[in-house]
């Protein structure tokens, strides 16, 4: 399966994730899905496969770890809204902030199109990632470190823009 294909696999699932999350935050509502959590989440998938030199070459040409990572992302998306009371979230909101994590440009999406805009740009700010995940993976420990960075930096960025967008209300 192609990047392209896996990314608009994992956003049209992306509602089957919305009763999970809401079942977990009524169970216990003491439950806070902070930045740091969002952040440690997404770094221990870097952290695991980059963790051996030469085997993240393997792991990195398997799309299942990309796959987890992209629905860590729209988990984070999710528990952030909640988290903000807000329970009226649907594909529409994910698909907005994922599009704004991807850095799409509004200008660049043409009106007919958007859903393919937003599947390109994640697939190539995924595809830059695995390039930079690929050239850290080959200093042993270090490559762990660089992984647990990279994949943290970017779940902890997506924290940030689910938060302002539901801040916003838009």
């Amino acid at each position: 399966m192609m990047r392209v294909e896996y990314v608009e696999q994992i956003l049209a699932d992306s509602l089957l994730q919305l009763p999970s999350i809401r079942t977990m935050r009524a169970a216990d509502p003491r439950y806070r899905h902070t930045e740091q959590h969002s952040r440690i989440m997404g770094g221990v998938i870097g952290m695991y496969v980059n963790a051996v030199p030469f085997l993240h070459l393997w792991r990195l040409r398997d799309h299942r770890f990309e796959k987890v990572f992209l629905g860590n992302l729209q988990s984070v998306c999710l528990h952030v809204a909640f988290g903000m009371g807000r329970a009226d979230v649907d594909h529409r909101d994910v698909e907005r902030i994922l599009g704004r994590w991807a850095a799409t440009p509004a200008d660049t999406r043409r009106p007919g199109d958007c859903r393919g805009a937003l599947i390109a740009a994640v697939s190539k700010r995924l595809r830059r990632l695995h390039v930079r995940m690929l050239l850290c993976g080959f200093f042993p420990g270090l490559g762990a470190l660089a992984g647990f960075l990279i994949r943290a930096h970017e779940a902890q960025r997506c924290h940030r823009i689910a938060r302002k967008y539901f801040e916003t209300g838009a």
